[in-house]
């Protein structure tokens, strides 16, 4: 077999089993969670138009300049698979006509695709979980995400390996003032700048530059002029209102005044969950306020809204404690006993009670299975591998009395009842 054939494409990866059940329970506790908050699912297509992406990603981010899924329709429109879901949870309140219902809390999990060098907790298909609070005007709706968030990572044991650092991008006001300060300040250091950021400033995203990753534009940051220093007063007093209620609620945060988000459509508050225990990948939760962004897709006037999400592979690697806790465990193994003294009519009529036993099990919703080896031991060696509680056995003997073994594999304790009576005995047992 070819290596494109027996491989999975780069960036993208098999979900076993034992993988996905521990994502399945961190999608159904984080999903709890948000049901606890008040927050109803929601669920939006893979596929969306590209130009939601530009319009609100904004054309000179990285996202769609460089890591975008995009393919042609037969049509001849570009269709793009998601890189991210805030724009297509903003675009499906719009196409509902909510304009004047709000607030709407909704959250969402599923798939999203990205471009990006794949490393240890990024990869180009990924999973997120998010939420979005569409019309939350007031400034402990900021509050009120990041809660659920630390609620999520508490509820998932992983808290103390976490922690909250939070910023304000201010408003567009103060946004457009310190961009031109910023401008002004990177011309000097152009020189300096790794050549990425360089054609940032060229292209007029100073902005971005602050969210570089790479070490030479992070020592020329060092430098760099502070973000506060051109808060309008109505975000310094919103941000301020912010850091209270955190503190209010006893939620541990750190100010990083250099956290920015690369997407054109945040404002104001912004803030990561990050860990230090996932490699360079640090950030598990992220989100930030996106007054505009409706707006921007063609809502008569702008709509306050705050939302997060969360990488459920990244979640996933600090959540070891969930390998098995929704994975369905097998509670019997119907056994089948014939040896080599036994004709070939008699083994298939045990075989065949056999099958029945396992069909009622499973019509009395009793998790059960059959090993269809030969050799009694492989099947109780298969029946204690997968964690049975319970073998059923069936014998020449049990078939000529209408009766099976059932044998508690926990404590070796065998005993026979009537065929009949197989489900109701092991219910009690197990």
């Amino acid at each position: 077999m070819s290596r494109c054939v027996s491989q999975a494409v780069r960036g993208t990866h098999d979900v076993l089993p034992r993988e996905l059940y521990r994502r399945i329970a961190i999608e159904r506790t984080a999903s709890d969670v948000a049901h606890q908050f008040g927050f109803q699912q929601i669920e939006t297509p893979i596929l969306e138009h590209e130009e939601l992406f530009r319009r609100t990603l904004g054309s000179e981010s990285d996202v769609v300049m460089k890591e975008m899924y995009t393919l042609e329709d037969m049509s001849g429109g570009k269709l793009v698979l998601r890189p991210e879901n805030t724009a297509g949870v903003s675009r499906a309140f719009l196409n509902a006509g909510l304009i004047h219902e709000v607030p709407q809390k909704w959250f969402y999990h599923g798939p999203m695709f990205r471009y990006e060098r794949p490393q240890k907790g990024r990869l180009r298909q990924f999973h997120q979980f998010g939420i979005e609070f569409i019309g939350a005007t007031h400034s402990f709706s900021d509050v009120e995400v990041i809660d659920l968030a630390n609620t999520l990572l508490n509820r998932l044991g992983i808290q103390s390996s976490c922690s909250l650092r939070i910023n304000s991008l201010g408003d567009e006001e103060s946004r457009n003032r310190y961009s031109e300060v910023l401008k002004d300040f990177f011309n000097g250091q152009e020189h300096l700048l790794s050549p990425e950021s360089q054609n940032r400033l060229k292209r007029g995203s100073v902005l971005r530059i602050l969210d570089s990753k790479s070490i030479q534009d992070r020592t020329v940051l060092q430098s760099a002029p502070s973000l506060d220093r051109f808060l309008s007063d109505a975000s310094r007093r919103r941000f301020e209102a912010v850091l209270e209620g955190l503190s209010g609620l006893g939620i541990q945060h750190t100010v990083d005044r250099t956290l920015v988000r690369g997407l054109d459509y945040y404002s104001d508050t912004c803030f990561e969950f990050v860990s230090d225990s996932i490699g360079s990948q640090s950030a598990v939760i992220a989100g930030g306020r996106y007054d505009g962004l409706i707006s921007q897709l063609g809502g008569s006037s702008p709509v306050p809204s705050v939302g997060w999400a969360a990488g459920l592979e990244r979640l996933s690697l600090l959540c070891s404690q969930f390998d098995t806790r929704l994975a369905p465990s097998v509670d019997v193994v119907v056994v089948h006993l014939s040896d080599r003294t036994v004709d070939a009519q008699t083994k298939k009529e045990i075989m065949r009670q056999a099958q029945a036993v396992l069909h009622d099990l499973r019509q009395h919703r009793i998790c059960s299975s059959i090993s269809y080896k030969t050799s009694m031991k492989e099947q109780l060696k298969l029946a204690n591998k997968i964690g049975a509680k319970c073998a059923v056995i069936v014998g020449e003997e049990e078939l000529k009395r209408c009766q099976v073994s059932i044998k508690d594999l926990r404590t070796g304790i065998q005993s026979c009842i009537d065929q009949h009576c197989v489900s109701d005995k092991i219910k009690q047992l197990v």
